[in-house]
């Protein structure tokens, strides 16, 4: 059955969707050259503008000629000035505001340089204006300000539409105004048979400037990720060979050892009449208890972390039902990680609760950077880790602990506003086999 074109689009739009990156990713390198590049060139143009508008007589004649206000003209400028220098603060100051307001802050700043300079265009020849030359500018502009997505698309499209919409206007002037107004806008061209071959030209140059801009920097996209992926493949790699030679190394240190134990335990066993029990064993343990227990281990007093820590325990909990050093393990890698999340400060919250279907919850929430949405799914897997010197191992423990008696453990996670690790175990659980 073949797609109708609603579904072609919706299909696209997907699949763009998929190759863009986090804004959090790329906010950083966005800000750098909106500040460091784009708001200089853009201060210096206002001031070029300024000096225009009150110290050469062509504006005057522009406006005159249009019927339009010199009062007017320049109210749009102070306009466009005011805006541009207000976003230019919130770009400077970009870490005291929210991600969000900076990087609306960038698309409306690209937006508005696009009308300002379909203004100029139009009274400066239009179609056949120098400045036509600045909107190929602001294209590449974009490609560097505005993150590989479907809105940088939209806006590439905004702003090849302003030129156009200039040139409409010009055809307009052209039509209405008389001889000697059109000799003087330079509008005569637009009279002549190749005006439309011009216009299109034109137009589909700034359309192939967009399209391969964006195409370039998808290819790039698609060439850092593999190049990420490798590294992350070899990385593992060598965990996996260093995973296996300490294994080694440890298998080889105890032999001997575990030889002695095992002919003692042997004879023990003769002498005794009865089988060694070396095994753990399951108790009714108190969730709260031992989350306190866990925290004044990983948080001793004395140490001076300035980590805070907020407790909210439900009262009543059924017991839990599982050997004792599982449960501890769990705790413990869940709220060291934690703390390595907060680094010197921050807050860390441990909650008990009962949830609606029976059983035990236990939450430990930190409120660190966050996890990457494209990392949450394998945290949980063994030997795979983000930090220069763990093992990968932690959380892989923690969770095949709690699965041996049918508990869950999941994360929720965003960036920059921390995570939260939630374990739950079952209200009835037998003895993991």
């Amino acid at each position: 059955m073949k797609e109708s074109l609603g579904q072609k689009l919706i299909r696209l739009w997907s699949l763009l969707k998929a190759a863009a990156r986090e804004p959090a990713d790329v906010e950083p390198q966005v800000v750098r050259v909106e500040r460091n590049l784009i708001l200089p060139v853009r201060l210096a143009a206002v001031a070029m503008l300024y000096h225009s508008f009150h110290f050469s007589p062509w504006i005057r004649l522009v406006s005159y000629s249009l019927d339009v206000g010199v009062e007017t003209v320049v109210s749009l400028f102070w306009i466009y000035a005011a805006a541009s220098i207000g976003g230019g603060v919130i770009v400077l100051a970009a870490p005291r505001f929210p991600a969000a307001l900076t990087r609306g802050t960038i698309i409306f700043l690209s937006l508005l340089d696009a009308l300002f300079l379909a203004g100029l265009t139009l009274i400066t020849g239009g179609y056949d204006s120098i400045l036509y030359w600045a909107f190929v500018v602001l294209l590449l502009r974009n490609l560097f300000t505005i993150p590989l997505s479907p809105v940088q698309l939209l806006i590439q499209a905004c702003t090849a539409g302003c030129y156009v919409l200039a040139g409409v206007g010009d055809f307009v002037l052209a039509a209405t105004v008389d001889e000697p107004t059109r000799l003087l806008l330079g509008l005569e061209w637009a009279q002549r048979g190749t005006a439309a071959e011009v216009m299109l030209v034109r137009t589909v140059l700034l359309a192939l400037v967009a399209l391969c801009g964006f195409g370039v920097q998808l290819l790039l996209e698609r060439q850092r990720r593999a190049e990420a992926e490798a590294r992350e493949h070899q990385l593992r790699e060598g965990q996996l060979k260093s995973a296996g030679r300490l294994a080694a190394e440890i298998a080889h240190q105890l032999k001997n050892p575990l030889a002695i134990i095992n002919n003692t335990v042997f004879n023990l066993q003769r002498r005794l009449g009865s089988e060694p029990q070396l095994q753990g064993r399951v108790e009714r343990l108190d969730a709260a208890e031992l989350l306190e227990e866990a925290a004044g281990e990983t948080f001793p007093p004395g140490a001076g972390f300035q980590v805070a820590l907020k407790r909210s325990y439900a009262p009543g909990l059924p017991p839990v039902m599982m050997q004792r050093e599982h449960l501890k393990t769990v705790l413990l890698n869940l709220l060291t990680n934690a703390r390595e999340a907060t680094g010197t400060s921050g807050l860390i919250q441990l909650k008990t609760r009962a949830p609606a279907g029976g059983g035990v919850e236990i939450v430990v929430a930190d409120s660190g950077p966050g996890i990457p949405r494209e990392q949450q799914a394998r945290i949980f897997e063994a030997y795979y880790t983000t930090k220069p010197k763990g093992t990968g191992l932690g959380l892989a423990i923690a969770k095949s602990n709690v699965e041996l008696y049918g508990g869950t453990l999941r994360v929720e996670s965003e960036l920059g506003k921390g995570s939260e690790f939630t374990l739950f175990l079952p209200a009835t659980i037998s003895r993991p086999s």
